[in-house]
């Protein structure tokens, strides 16, 4: 028999009524002191991770479910241990053949691999399918987890070393991980770290609170081991650009280009190819946007996106997202922003500093740089080798209605 049990999805039916007489949640302090457990591995449970075979008869007992009626017994012993904490769809999934091949090679050469991107760009998605296709068995554990709700390090370390030790042990540090990242080969996926980082400040910086996740990456790059941590982000961690080099990878994902049309056909849409390439240009091909605008024009002009385009506005779909980049801006990147909506053309460095002033040309350096890192502006290169920068269609929209009178 197999150190490690799973539940199979009938099982999970099965332990689910059971939990229902007992009247507890799915993760009940009373469940995890009646099964000698913690929660972590309850919840590891109901993901259908495999998990030490006694924890998993006692969580079967616990409720009064025999263990050998929910076990899944496809599981052997060389099954690859995933804990992917939200599980993703990628059964759609359009173009990003270089993406693809830049996200693989970043994680399987380094040692840290960093993916930025506005809100709603497909990171999360890249990401999955990059693991379910082309990666999933070059890694004897992948744990996947979401700082949305802004977990404490040592409390994340807890359940990541939990899970790499099979659950023996239940207690660890930044060193006992990397223990663990020496002796197996792990992929290690932290995604939304934005929501650890500072707010009415430059991008990047974490808070005081999360000053070591600063540490952690810090010895991820530095120290010897054959595993990878991958940081997904709407900001670049500036820990992570200092660390620029040998074993760690950068990715910037942008927007889709050509493949965007296959997406809005695929919605439901209908136009020339003209009109589909003015569609993804206005909503800076960005997939999230796309479906949102897809739904309203088949609602509201039957699918066809020439009459859409016919009403001459460009309506903001992304809105709650934005609202998420903007309450992390500093004064001064707002006052960039609104200047960039309202600038008609391309803006260059020196005409910021004319038309922001009071400040210096260092300072709006930084907030410029800072923005790019947020992924909320574009720049592009004259004729005479000049930068300039301006926002996404949507991006300006979005800012001359919040900010313009």
């Amino acid at each position: 028999m197999v150190s490690s049990l799973r539940v199979s999805k009938e099982g999970l039916e099965i332990v689910e009524q059971a939990r229902k007489k007992k009247g507890w949640t799915k993760t009940a302090a009373a469940w995890c002191q009646a099964a000698f457990t913690t929660e972590a591995t309850l919840k590891r449970f109901w993901r259908q991770v495999p998990i030490q075979q006694d924890s998993f008869i006692k969580i079967c007992e616990a409720v009064g479910v025999n263990w050998e009626d929910v076990l899944d017994k496809t599981l052997s012993p060389g099954t690859l241990r995933v804990d992917w904490e939200e599980p993703i769809d990628v059964s759609v999934f359009y173009g990003r053949t270089k993406e693809l091949a830049d996200l693989e090679n970043s994680i399987l050469k380094n040692r840290l691999a960093v993916l930025t991107g506005m809100g709603g760009i497909g990171k999360t998605a890249l990401v999955g399918k990059v693991w379910e296709k082309q990666i999933k068995g070059k890694f004897d554990y992948t744990i996947q987890r979401s700082l949305s709700t802004s977990p404490l390090l040592p409390e994340l370390l807890k359940d990541i070393v939990e899970f790499l030790s099979d659950g023996e042990q239940q207690e660890g540090g930044i060193s006992q991980l990397m223990e663990y990242l020496r002796k197996q080969r792990c992929l290690l996926i932290l995604d939304n770290v934005e929501t650890i980082m500072s707010i009415g400040t430059n991008a990047g910086n974490f808070c005081p609170e999360f000053q070591d996740y600063s540490e952690l990456i810090k010895r991820v790059k530095s120290e010897q081991h054959k595993s990878c941590l991958l940081v997904m982000s709407r900001e670049r961690p500036q820990d992570a650009i200092w660390l620029r080099g040998e074993k760690v990878g950068f990715l910037a994902l942008c927007g889709l280009k050509k493949e965007a049309q296959e997406l809005l056909k695929e919605q439901g849409l209908s136009g020339s190819e003209k009109d589909l390439e003015t569609l993804n240009t206005l909503y800076g091909g960005n997939p999230g946007s796309l479906k949102l605008i897809s739904s309203l024009i088949q609602e509201l002009f039957n699918g066809i996106v020439l009459n859409y385009l016919k009403s001459g506005t460009i309506v903001v779909v992304l809105k709650e997202i934005l609202e998420q980049h903007f309450s992390r801006l500093s004064d001064l990147e707002t006052q960039i922003m609104v200047k960039l909506a309202v600038n008609s053309d391309p803006s260059s460095l020196s005409l910021l500093v004319e038309e922001i002033s009071p400040l210096s040309t260092a300072e709006l350096m930084q907030a410029v740089k800072s923005l790019i890192d947020r992924a909320l502006i574009e720049k592009s290169c004259t004729e005479v080798d000049d930068v300039t920068f301006t926002l996404q269609p949507e991006v300006r929209k979005y800012v001359k209605r919040k900010f313009v009178k």
